[in-house]
């Protein structure tokens, strides 16, 4: 079994039900927990790699909440580097990305469906901080 294959999510839903009903928490029951109009979210993918988290957020369209938005910003002033990716999640389509780090967003990196271009920058984040003394923010170049 190759790497891929290990980490794929193991359900299947034709056995099993739907995955969001049994695994995902129903975190509306907290929302009175906030003020105003914040609530839980999700995150699509974490890792964390010496001391650095990468984040990634995918959107069917290149719409960003303006919650999510300040978050980002203020999270990717820290060791967190947020990636928002615009595309199709069933084919893994990915039509363009953006990068959140050190403070602000990057301008969007048109893909045209190809993910090369978002893994060879998870590869190259990975590098950066691997070879890191200690957490600092991680740009997009």
């Amino acid at each position: 079994m190759n790497k891929v294959e290990r980490h794929k999510l193991r359900w299947d839903c034709e056995k099993k039900g739907c995955f969001n009903y049994y695994n995902r928490p129903r975190l509306e029951i907290f929302a009175d927990c906030f003020p105003g109009d914040i609530a839980f979210g999700d995150i699509d993918g974490a890792v964390e790699i010496n001391g650095y988290e990468l984040r990634l957020e995918w959107k069917p369209t290149r719409d960003i909440s303006r919650g999510q938005k300040i978050m980002f910003e203020r999270l990717s002033k820290t060791v967190v580097t947020t990636i928002v990716v615009s595309g199709t999640i069933p084919t893994m389509f990915v039509e363009s990305f953006c990068i959140f780090s050190e403070g602000q967003q990057s301008k969007w990196k048109y893909c045209g469906g190809n993910i090369e271009k978002l893994t060879k920058f998870i590869k190259a984040w990975v590098k950066i901080v691997q070879a890191a003394k200690r957490p600092t923010g991680v740009k997009y170049e």
